[in-house]
């Protein structure tokens, strides 16, 4: 296993903040084509959370790629709609 149980953990955390950025999007998306401005407005505030997750658990704990990845996510998902 490369890098133990510690490197494991923080892939997952990019993967749930890929996933959590991705559900957040397709959210925001949907809801604004069907014009429905409670989901849109609960699909922002999903990715409002993902934006705080990261900030606060990857942008103090990550470093090197995982740390990229997780910003470029959440960034590229707010960037969207």
């Amino acid at each position: 296993m490369n890098g133990g149980v510690v490197a494991a953990f923080h892939r997952g955390h990019v993967l749930v903040t890929a996933l959590w950025s991705l559900g957040g999007l397709v959210a925001a998306i949907l809801a604004t084509r069907r014009g429905a401005q409670t989901a849109r407005l609960l699909a922002f505030g999903w990715l409002g959370v993902t934006a705080l997750k990261v900030a606060a658990y990857e942008g103090s704990q990550l470093t090197g790629l995982g740390f990229s990845l997780s910003f470029l996510a959440v960034a590229a998902a707010l960037e969207e709609p």
